[in-house]
């Protein structure tokens, strides 16, 4: 309870001045009303009772983790929780390395397109493709699946997971590979790395090989590969291969 009164005399302070608090503004989060203002003191006072109540339910045992689920279950849905879509508060995205970021919503706050902002220009993002995976078969057995994911003006790269879960399923057609191997840790990272690192890479182990291609244009670059700035008057274009092949 402590803690919680603790957040609840500065929270409030820290919206009305600065628009954030510690936690949103690790994420470059700032909060406004619906007019695009800062929060008065007694709207956040009012929206941390809320937060107190509704997010955390007040720290009781067993009930603070179901109000902590339904919470989930709203973010999992794309709302907001009720101490910020009851008001019309929304969020700025402010990326302070590469450029700013922000959600248009529509009047009802969903549905809008992220877009960013470069030189002045207003740009619609898109979400990455992911096709459906390849399978190259012979004898009736699959040696190889290709993974491919492209987009226009997308914002970042997108994840590798199903690369690593393809990867993990794959293992089992190879007698000189196991989950339970060791050595698996080691594999995996060396995967991961091709995987998680821009430009093409290639790697092989234990009879499979792990080959990608990636390609982009249209887009600056930045101390983060994760995040992509696109440059204005340039089309975007990005485009990932993946392929994991059992090695003859």
């Amino acid at each position: 309870m402590l803690s919680l009164a603790f957040a609840l005399a500065l929270e409030p302070v820290w919206l009305h001045y600065w628009g954030w608090t510690p936690g949103k503004w690790v994420f470059g989060l700032k909060l406004r009303d619906e007019d695009g203002d800062k929060l008065t003191i007694g709207q956040g006072l009012w929206r941390g009772f809320a937060v107190l109540k509704d997010g955390y339910g007040w720290n009781i045992s067993v009930w603070n983790l179901w109000k902590m689920w339904q919470g989930r279950k709203l973010g999992l849905d794309g709302r907001d929780c009720g101490w910020d879509d009851d008001e019309g508060y929304r969020y700025t995205k402010e990326e302070r390395r590469i450029g700013r970021w922000r959600e248009q919503a529509d009047g009802n706050g969903y549905g809008g397109t992220v877009q960013t902002q470069v030189n002045g220009v207003w740009t619609d993002l898109e979400e990455p493709v992911w096709d459906e995976p390849e399978f190259t078969l012979e004898d009736g057995h699959v040696t190889a699946v290709t993974l491919r994911v492209s987009g226009g003006c997308i914002d970042y790269l997108p994840s590798v997971q199903r690369e690593m879960l393809m990867l993990l399923a794959l293992s089992g057609s190879t007698e000189n590979w196991s989950l339970l191997d060791p050595d698996v840790d080691g594999w995996l990272t060396a995967a991961d790395e091709v995987l998680d690192q821009f430009g093409d890479g290639e790697t092989q182990q234990r009879g499979l090989r792990v080959t990608k291609r990636e390609e982009l244009s249209g887009y600056q670059e930045t101390e983060e590969f994760f995040f992509l700035t696109p440059v204005v008057g340039e089309e975007q274009c990005y485009e990932r291969v993946v392929t994991i092949s059992l090695v003859q």
